[in-house]
């Protein structure tokens, strides 16, 4: 058998068991992480209403930028805004 192919199987079965032992501990960090990107949708939101009258560019709004930001805090929104801006090429 192929090397390389036994290797991808044991990282697969690494990746199956740090799955389901994961998901067997209690989801005590969701809580916190979910009020976190609920407050990183709220700062988006309001970023996004000023940037239509201020003629910005809007942050896309959606799950992924919403962990970014609520997680990561204002750093992680500063990231955004660049990453947003470098891509548009302005």
């Amino acid at each position: 058998m192929d090397p390389r192919i036994v290797i991808a199987l044991l990282f697969g079965a690494l990746m199956v068991y740090i799955v389901v032992t994961s998901l067997a501990q209690p989801v005590g960090w969701a809580k916190p992480v979910l009020i976190r990107a609920f407050g990183g949708l709220v700062l988006l939101k309001v970023y996004d209403l000023a940037a239509v009258h201020l003629g910005w560019l809007p942050i896309g709004f959606n799950l992924v930028s919403a962990v970014v930001a609520g997680i990561l805090g204002v750093p992680g929104f500063a990231a955004l805004i660049a990453i947003r801006y470098g891509i548009s090429g302005m």
